[in-house]
């Protein structure tokens, strides 16, 4: 992204600022509930009086403002690593190089080292088992204190926590701005979420966990040996996480269930309150008569010549004001600024952008469609080519039997033939085999004589030059012959060296295991098309709610002009979505299915768009010009059958 834009430069970082300062104020009361149900357990009776005790401690709050200061570090990664575009890798190998890429690897590490320090400061917030890395032994007499697993199982958890929900927000595109259609307000947006984000949490934590008992009980004994090598600390006798050792593995897997869903909790509540920072309309000039203000005008931004981040919110701008200010509508349908050609109109910069999202989108799915039927149409054509294999061998071995049958064509060396017509070249057929012939059919005697010829294109010589004026010119014309063939001897060995290379890369392809890791998925290949939504969908909103009150607010009768095209383009948006809903395309990844299911937003967000432009001209539409089937489109959506 293109971080020196104006509005990523400024508005953008303050914005990331304030989400900073309300994310520190808001991890103490977070941080409060959170110790309150660390406290609770059966055995505890006296859990409102430690809870109290524990709140009004210095350490607490010292823990307190440390876990703050880290939650401000999660909105320096989020601004980093935020997206808009809801795209996803369509091959798998696609897929495993974006999690391998040095960029990748360091933002995993990073969330990973944020989640091992805030499981360090919530076992120092009571004293327990998980505070210290060494702990008393009774079993070896020789020693007094041994190696701690359940410190390095706890710190380990924090560890893996932390990454592990990087690279599952990376999959599932969850770090992808959303645009809600209704903005709220920053203390409304988290006390209504944050429920849901705390079940969310707990649920995700649960699994990391069931995945993390299982790998440590299986290979966790490397890492443990190596550390208490490291740190010289003997092992204590058996083993934690051991089915004969529930009373304490039980008490352990509550402990961990805890710390990480409050880790994962830090994280989704803080790329929550960053969304809503970043999503807020910005306000856009519409017209100014300053020249260094132009970069900032709304119709300026609105291309895609701007970071896709600025795209979306004049898009979202512009959806605002189309729906919602009658002032800034009606500066749209006045004139605009001077220009070399003439006068620059508001509505035609905006008509153009907003039409040519909707065809970028209509021109997509028309490719997709015929790609699916080319397909099943090859599928259909490789089934039936065993079937008709036997057919096609008999129709050869028949074919071969044919009336005159041409052992051997000699080139007939004669001067005669040749000045008759120079581009063409005559061979004897007195080798022909006429056992096959009824001898009404042939004239035996031309054949027996040897005079019969038969005329084919000469395509592979060239008529000789005659009467040339001296032999210099002769000689100047064989050299540039000779560079000709050597031209044409270069093209050809390149065509194949090309050709042989395309063999090498199919025959590549055909392998199974690189297939599979290059074929694109179908479902993320659906998917992709729908990867900015958003803009689209506020694409169809405001060219027809601008269309829509340009019969009451348009005094020059601007709109009008473009009314046709405005129609077509929905129309024609409308008639592919309709053949695409009609494809079925499955898919296991949540992120998919979010994408597949924006077609159909996409289709009732488009028949309200034309149904809003019918109900506002009504009869008028008459009178536009437009093709016979949207003709037939329109009458229905005049008659409320649609």
């Amino acid at each position: 992204m293109n971080t020196e834009h104006w509005l990523m430069a400024q508005e953008l970082r303050w914005r990331s600022a304030a989400c900073a300062v309300w994310i520190w104020l808001l991890m103490f009361p977070v941080t409060a509930g959170f110790l309150f149900t660390w406290l609770l357990l059966p055995y505890n009776i006296f859990i409102l009086y430690d809870f109290f005790v524990l709140l009004f401690a210095f350490r607490s709050w010292f823990l307190a403002f440390c876990i703050a200061c880290l939650c401000v570090l999660y909105v320096k990664i989020n601004k980093d690593t935020y997206s808009v575009n809801n795209g996803m890798k369509s091959t798998r190998i696609d897929m495993l190089l974006k999690h391998v890429r040095p960029k990748s690897i360091v933002y995993t590490l990073s969330h990973a080292f944020l989640g091992n320090c805030i499981t360090f400061l919530i076992s120092n917030f009571v004293p327990t088992r998980f505070t210290h890395i060494s702990t008393l032994c009774n079993s070896l007499p020789e020693s007094n204190s041994c190696f701690n697993e359940s410190c390095f199982i706890f710190h380990l958890f924090g560890f893996v926590v932390g990454s592990v929900s990087f690279i599952l927000r990376e999959e599932n595109r969850e770090s992808t701005l959303f645009f809600p259609p209704v903005q709220q307000g920053r203390f409304l947006s988290v006390k209504c979420h944050l429920t849901n984000l705390m079940l969310k949490s707990a649920s995700v934590c649960a699994k990391i966990l069931a995945y993390f008992l299982l790998v440590y009980y299986l290979v966790g004994f490397l890492g443990r040996n190596f550390l208490a090598t490291l740190l010289g600390f003997p092992l204590c006798a058996g083993h934690i996480i051991s089915l004969w050792n529930l009373f304490d593995l039980v008490p352990l897997a509550w402990s961990l269930w805890l710390s990480g869903t409050f880790v994962l909790l830090l994280q989704n509540l803080t790329w929550h309150l960053f969304n809503v920072y970043l999503t807020q309309i910005f306000q856009f000039p519409m017209d100014s008569v300053f020249p260094e203000d132009v970069p900032k005008l709304l119709t300026t931004n609105l291309n895609n010549s701007q970071p896709a981040v600025v795209q979306h919110m004049a898009f979202q701008y512009l959806s605002f004001i189309s729906q919602f200010s009658a002032s800034k509508r009606k500066q749209i349908f006045m004139l605009g600024s001077e220009s070399g050609s003439g006068k620059l109109f508001k509505w035609d910069v905006i008509a153009d952008e907003c039409i040519s999202r909707i065809s970028t989108l209509t021109e997509k799915l028309k490719d997709y469609q015929q790609g699916i039927s080319f397909t099943g149409d090859a599928k259909r054509s490789s089934s039936k080519s065993s079937s008709t294999s036997s057919q096609s061998s008999a129709s050869l071995n028949s074919g071969s039997q044919s009336v005159l049958s041409v052992s051997m064509l000699r080139r007939r060396p004669l001067a005669s033939d040749s000045s008759r017509n120079p581009n063409m070249s005559y061979f004897e057929v007195s080798s022909l085999d006429t056992s096959y012939a009824p001898p009404s059919q042939l004239n035996t005697s031309a054949l027996l004589n040897g005079s019969l010829a038969v005329p084919t294109p000469k395509l592979w010589t060239k008529q000789a030059r005659k009467n040339q004026a001296n032999v210099s010119t002769s000689v100047y014309g064989s050299s540039t012959t000779q560079d000709q063939d050597d031209e044409a001897s270069y093209e050809t060995f390149k065509g194949q060296l090309k050709k042989l290379g395309a063999r090498l890369l199919q025959s590549v392809r055909g392998i199974s295991v690189v297939s599979y890791f290059i074929t694109e998925l179908p479902d993320r290949k659906a998917g992709n098309i729908f990867a900015d939504h958003q803009i689209y969908r506020w694409s169809i909103q405001s060219i027809s709610f601008l269309t829509a009150a340009s019969i009451t607010e348009d005094d020059y009768g601007f709109v009008q002009r473009r009314l046709h095209e405005v129609l077509g383009a929905l129309l024609d948006l409308l008639s592919v979505l309709e053949k695409n809903c009609k494809l079925s395309v499955t898919s296991s990844s949540p992120a998919v299915l979010s994408l597949l299911r924006q077609q159909h937003s996409l289709k009732a967000e488009t028949k309200s768009a034309i149904h809003r432009i019918t109900n506002s001209f009504a009869r008028h539409l008459d009178s536009i010009a437009v093709s016979a089937e949207h003709r037939r489109r329109l009458t229905s959506f005049l008659e409320q059958r649609e």
